[in-house]
C-alpha cells in the first residue's frame, strides 16, 4: 500500500511519520496521542510513496488486550 517493504519500517521507526503528507501530519499525530482517550477512533490521512503517489489510508488504532 505504502510502496515500502516492510523492512523498511522495521529498519526505520520514524518513516511512517516521515511519509504522511505534511498536511495530514498534526491530525495524524493528534490520532495517536489521543488513543486512550478515544480508543477505536478512524483517522483518514494521505501516504506519499517512493514514486510520489498519494495514497488514501483509513486507520483504526485499537489497545491492546492483555491475555487471560
Amino acid at each position: 500500500m505504502t510502496g515500502y517493504p516492510p523492512e523498511a519500517f522495521l529498519q526505520d521507526a520514524a518513516l511512517l511519520d516521515s511519509i504522511i503528507h505534511p498536511d495530514d501530519r498534526a491530525k495524524y499525530l493528534d490520532h495517536r496521542c489521543n488513543l486512550i482517550k478515544n480508543p477505536g477512533k478512524q483517522v483518514e490521512f494521505r501516504v506519499i510513496r517512493p514514486d510520489g503517489s498519494i495514497c488514501w489510508v483509513g486507520h483504526v488504532c485499537q489497545t491492546a488486550t492483555p491475555p487471560p
